[in-house]
């Protein structure tokens, strides 16, 4: 199960629908991975909703593993999450140590290249 951008045509393959809808996506507790688009606005308002959910004590345990780059428009998100007062750990991964894949390889004559870039872990937590 995931959230999407496009739930009425990804619903068949497990689409919640909108991570922004808070009709689709609201939980009140569980542990959730989010891998939001490397747009800054996008990231913005993800890391926005994610400390609403986690301020709100009328929720229960909730936790998210925010995967994002270490470079371009990950840079202002990763600080901004790195000093929240919900921060439980966070990981810088050299690009190394993991490969990441562009999700336009198939548009590209080097398809499947690996781009050397760092990337980071981090876990906000209510808990």
């Amino acid at each position: 199960r995931f959230c999407s951008a496009f739930p009425d045509i990804e619903k068949a393959f497990g689409s919640l629908g909108s991570f922004f809808n808070d009709d689709d996506f609201n939980p009140t507790e569980g542990t959730f991975e989010a891998n939001p688009p490397f747009v800054p606005e996008t990231m913005e308002l993800m890391r926005m909703k994610i400390e609403h959910m986690l301020s709100d004590r009328r929720r229960g345990p909730l936790s998210f593993l925010v995967v994002v780059p270490a470079w371009g428009a990950g840079i202002g998100f990763c600080k901004k999450l790195e000093v929240s007062s919900n921060m439980r750990c966070c990981a810088r991964i050299p690009a190394a140590d993991q490969a990441f894949y562009d999700g336009a390889q198939h548009n590209k004559a080097t398809a499947g290249d690996a781009q050397d870039k760092e990337g980071t872990l981090l876990r906000p937590s209510s808990w």
